[in-house]
Protein backbone atom coordinates (compact mmCIF):
# COMPACT_ATOMS: atom_id res chain seq x y z
CA UNK A 1 0.00 0.00 0.00
CA UNK A 2 0.92 3.57 0.19
CA UNK A 3 1.82 3.71 3.90
CA UNK A 4 4.89 0.62 3.15
CA UNK A 5 5.76 2.58 0.00
CA UNK A 6 6.37 5.72 2.22
CA UNK A 7 8.30 3.80 4.47
CA UNK A 8 10.63 2.63 1.89
CA UNK A 9 11.33 5.90 0.37
CA UNK A 10 11.49 7.41 4.01
CA UNK A 11 14.14 4.75 4.25
CA UNK A 12 16.36 5.33 1.21
CA UNK A 13 16.21 9.56 1.87
CA UNK A 14 17.82 8.48 5.40
CA UNK A 15 20.43 6.48 3.69
CA UNK A 16 21.06 9.63 1.75
CA UNK A 17 23.63 11.00 4.30
CA UNK A 18 25.94 8.19 2.91
CA UNK A 19 24.88 8.08 -0.70
CA UNK A 20 24.90 11.46 -2.16
CA UNK A 21 26.61 11.77 -5.78
CA UNK A 22 29.94 14.27 -4.96
CA UNK A 23 29.15 15.86 -8.54
CA UNK A 24 25.46 16.58 -7.20
CA UNK A 25 26.89 18.35 -4.22
CA UNK A 26 29.42 20.10 -6.00
CA UNK A 27 26.78 21.80 -8.49
CA UNK A 28 24.72 22.43 -5.59
CA UNK A 29 27.14 24.25 -3.82
CA UNK A 30 28.27 26.19 -6.77
CA UNK A 31 24.76 27.38 -7.86
CA UNK A 32 23.57 28.10 -4.49
CA UNK A 33 25.94 27.20 -1.83
CA UNK A 34 23.72 24.11 -0.84
CA UNK A 35 25.43 21.82 2.30
CA UNK A 36 24.84 18.22 2.39
CA UNK A 37 22.38 18.24 4.53
CA UNK A 38 19.83 20.47 2.78
CA UNK A 39 20.05 18.06 -0.20
CA UNK A 40 19.66 15.26 2.12
CA UNK A 41 16.42 17.53 3.42
CA UNK A 42 14.92 17.88 0.07
CA UNK A 43 15.57 14.09 -0.53
CA UNK A 44 13.32 13.60 2.60
CA UNK A 45 10.56 15.37 1.88
CA UNK A 46 10.27 14.08 -2.11
CA UNK A 47 8.40 10.54 -0.97
CA UNK A 48 5.82 13.16 1.35
CA UNK A 49 5.38 15.27 -1.47
CA UNK A 50 5.22 12.24 -3.98
CA UNK A 51 2.42 10.67 -1.15
CA UNK A 52 0.85 14.32 -1.03
CA UNK A 53 0.54 13.78 -5.11
CA UNK A 54 -0.72 10.13 -5.24
CA UNK A 55 -3.25 11.86 -2.25
CA UNK A 56 -4.49 15.03 -4.06
CA UNK A 57 -5.11 12.38 -7.44
CA UNK A 58 -7.29 10.47 -5.71
CA UNK A 59 -9.07 13.59 -4.35
CA UNK A 60 -9.32 14.67 -8.30
CA UNK A 61 -10.56 11.34 -9.30
CA UNK A 62 -12.81 11.78 -6.38
CA UNK A 63 -14.65 15.09 -7.39
CA UNK A 64 -14.68 13.91 -11.13
CA UNK A 65 -16.76 11.27 -10.01
CA UNK A 66 -18.60 12.87 -8.26
CA UNK A 67 -19.52 15.34 -11.07
CA UNK A 68 -20.19 12.82 -13.66
CA UNK A 69 -22.58 11.09 -11.60
CA UNK A 70 -24.69 15.18 -10.75
CA UNK A 71 -24.09 14.98 -15.09
CA UNK A 72 -25.43 11.32 -15.08
CA UNK A 73 -28.52 11.96 -12.65
CA UNK A 74 -29.13 15.24 -14.43
CA UNK A 75 -29.40 13.64 -17.67
CA UNK A 76 -31.75 10.54 -16.33
CA UNK A 77 -34.00 13.49 -14.72
CA UNK A 78 -34.02 14.76 -18.88
CA UNK A 79 -34.56 11.66 -20.53
CA UNK A 80 -37.56 11.37 -17.96
CA UNK A 81 -38.67 14.27 -18.77
CA UNK A 82 -38.37 13.79 -22.95
CA UNK A 83 -40.06 10.37 -21.93
CA UNK A 84 -43.51 12.00 -19.98
CA UNK A 85 -43.62 14.62 -23.30
CA UNK A 86 -43.34 11.76 -25.79
CA UNK A 87 -46.46 9.94 -23.75
CA UNK A 88 -48.23 13.19 -24.00
CA UNK A 89 -47.04 13.64 -27.57
CA UNK A 90 -48.74 10.07 -28.21
CA UNK A 91 -51.77 10.74 -26.46
CA UNK A 92 -53.03 14.13 -27.94
CA UNK A 93 -51.92 12.52 -31.55
CA UNK A 94 -54.36 9.84 -30.43
CA UNK A 95 -57.15 12.78 -29.26
CA UNK A 96 -56.37 13.73 -32.97
CA UNK A 97 -56.97 11.14 -35.08
CA UNK A 98 -60.41 10.34 -33.22
CA UNK A 99 -61.38 14.10 -33.91
CA UNK A 100 -60.41 13.18 -37.39
CA UNK A 101 -62.47 10.47 -37.68
CA UNK A 102 -64.99 11.85 -36.43
CA UNK A 103 -64.51 14.74 -38.63
CA UNK A 104 -64.40 12.58 -41.53
CA UNK A 105 -67.67 11.00 -40.79
CA UNK A 106 -69.37 14.42 -40.57
CA UNK A 107 -67.91 15.15 -43.79
CA UNK A 108 -68.81 12.15 -45.33
CA UNK A 109 -72.31 12.22 -44.36
CA UNK A 110 -72.57 15.79 -45.61
CA UNK A 111 -71.81 15.13 -48.74
CA UNK A 112 -73.61 12.27 -49.19
CA UNK A 113 -76.36 14.12 -48.03
CA UNK A 114 -75.68 16.77 -50.63
CA UNK A 115 -74.58 14.93 -53.57
CA UNK A 116 -78.73 13.18 -53.00
CA UNK A 117 -79.76 16.63 -52.65
CA UNK A 118 -78.13 18.19 -55.96
CA UNK A 119 -79.53 14.75 -57.72
CA UNK A 120 -82.65 15.38 -56.52
CA UNK A 121 -82.88 18.95 -57.89
CA UNK A 122 -81.26 17.69 -60.65
CA UNK A 123 -84.27 15.10 -61.58
CA UNK A 124 -86.99 18.01 -60.19
CA UNK A 125 -85.68 20.39 -62.97
CA UNK A 126 -85.51 17.50 -65.60
CA UNK A 127 -89.29 17.00 -64.61
CA UNK A 128 -90.33 20.75 -64.78
CA UNK A 129 -88.19 20.83 -68.53
CA UNK A 130 -90.02 18.14 -69.69
CA UNK A 131 -93.58 18.56 -68.25
CA UNK A 132 -93.81 22.13 -69.33
CA UNK A 133 -92.05 21.58 -73.04
CA UNK A 134 -94.07 18.49 -73.84
CA UNK A 135 -97.97 19.92 -72.74
CA UNK A 136 -99.08 22.70 -74.99
CA UNK A 137 -101.75 23.12 -72.43
CA UNK A 138 -99.47 24.21 -70.14
CA UNK A 139 -98.35 26.95 -72.22
CA UNK A 140 -100.05 29.78 -70.36
CA UNK A 141 -98.11 28.84 -66.99
CA UNK A 142 -94.86 28.84 -68.66
CA UNK A 143 -93.73 32.32 -67.50
CA UNK A 144 -94.44 30.67 -63.83
CA UNK A 145 -93.30 27.24 -64.24
CA UNK A 146 -89.68 29.27 -65.86
CA UNK A 147 -89.65 30.77 -62.60
CA UNK A 148 -89.68 27.90 -60.90
CA UNK A 149 -87.14 26.65 -62.74
CA UNK A 150 -85.19 29.66 -62.59
CA UNK A 151 -85.42 29.23 -58.65
CA UNK A 152 -84.51 25.76 -59.00
CA UNK A 153 -81.41 26.12 -60.91
CA UNK A 154 -80.34 29.05 -58.21
CA UNK A 155 -80.81 25.85 -55.59
CA UNK A 156 -78.60 23.61 -57.74
CA UNK A 157 -76.00 26.27 -58.16
CA UNK A 158 -75.52 26.33 -54.76
CA UNK A 159 -75.80 22.80 -53.53
CA UNK A 160 -72.98 22.41 -56.10
CA UNK A 161 -70.86 25.30 -55.06
CA UNK A 162 -71.70 24.17 -51.25
CA UNK A 163 -70.40 20.49 -52.16
CA UNK A 164 -67.01 21.73 -53.93
CA UNK A 165 -66.95 23.77 -50.68
CA UNK A 166 -67.02 20.81 -48.56
CA UNK A 167 -64.29 18.93 -51.37
CA UNK A 168 -62.10 21.75 -50.49
CA UNK A 169 -62.24 21.68 -46.71
CA UNK A 170 -61.98 17.91 -46.58
CA UNK A 171 -58.73 18.06 -49.05
CA UNK A 172 -57.19 20.60 -46.63
CA UNK A 173 -57.80 18.10 -43.55
CA UNK A 174 -56.62 15.36 -45.22
CA UNK A 175 -53.51 16.95 -45.96
CA UNK A 176 -52.84 18.42 -42.36
CA UNK A 177 -54.10 15.14 -41.41
CA UNK A 178 -51.23 13.45 -42.90
CA UNK A 179 -49.01 15.94 -42.65
CA UNK A 180 -49.34 16.79 -38.48
CA UNK A 181 -48.54 12.48 -37.68
CA UNK A 182 -45.35 12.99 -39.78
CA UNK A 183 -43.75 15.83 -37.69
CA UNK A 184 -44.70 14.19 -34.68
CA UNK A 185 -43.29 10.63 -35.84
CA UNK A 186 -39.44 12.72 -36.18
Amino acid sequence: GVGGGATTAYMVAEQCYDHVDEEEIAAGQAQEETTYKEICAERKRQPEDDLHGVMNVGEKLSIKIDQMTAKSEQLWEEVASLQRSLVNLVEAQAEMDRLWQQEYEAHVSSKAGMEKGLAGMKMALQALRDYYAKDVAHESAKGVGGNIIGLLQVVESDFSKDLAEIESVEETAAIADDKEPKENSI
